[in-house]
Parts: C-alpha cells; sequence; structure tokens
C-alpha cells in the first residue's frame, strides 16, 4: 500500500496517511500524536486561532473508510490483545497502521 496522504476536514492545512502519521501540507513536518491514559492517540490541531483534539485513530475511520477492518475483525483483535496472544506493536505491523 502506498503511503497516500488526505487532508483533515476544518483543518485543511494538516493531513494524514492511513497509518496515522500527520503533517503540515505546507512544510512536511509531521505533528506527534500523544498517548492518553486510555491508550488512545490524540493530536492538537490548530487553524484560524482555533485549536482541537483529535482522536488519530478516528480520522483515519473517517477518511480511510475503505481500510477500515469489519466489526467482526475488530472483536478477534481486542479478544486477541485481551488475552494476551497480540501485543498492540504485533497489530500495528500487521495492519500497518499507528494504535
Amino acid at each position: 500500500m502506498t503511503n497516500e496522504w488526505r487532508t483533515i476536514p476544518d483543518f485543511d492545512k494538516f493531513e494524514i496517511s492511513y497509518g496515522g502519521a500527520i503533517r503540515n501540507k505546507k512544510t512536511l513536518k509531521e505533528k506527534n500524536a500523544t498517548k492518553r491514559k486510555d491508550g488512545r492517540l490524540v493530536v492538537s490541531l490548530y487553524q484560524n486561532g482555533r485549536r482541537d483534539t483529535k482522536y488519530v485513530k478516528l480520522l483515519i475511520e473517517k477518511l480511510f473508510p475503505q481500510y477500515v477492518p469489519p466489526d467482526d475483525v475488530r472483536l478477534l483483535i481486542n479478544k486477541a490483545l485481551e488475552k494476551g496472544l497480540m501485543t498492540e506493536e504485533d497489530i500495528e505491523e500487521l495492519f500497518d497502521i499507528k494504535m
């Protein structure tokens, strides 16, 4: 899969890749996501004096719906993580995404 970039709605200065990387479209500098206590990645985006925090996974699901696994696959992934059969790193490598 090529590294495709799509513009983030309401924040047209930024774009996201399917793998979860977020960058400034003009400078191509990548923004660092922050891992919350619940393990989810968030990123702060700014435009026209407005700041908003977005979940990286939700942006990927919205902008790359064709790559989002079906609910039954998600259920299997969650069970594998809960039982310790796979790690988040395994999932990231398998699906080429950031958890």
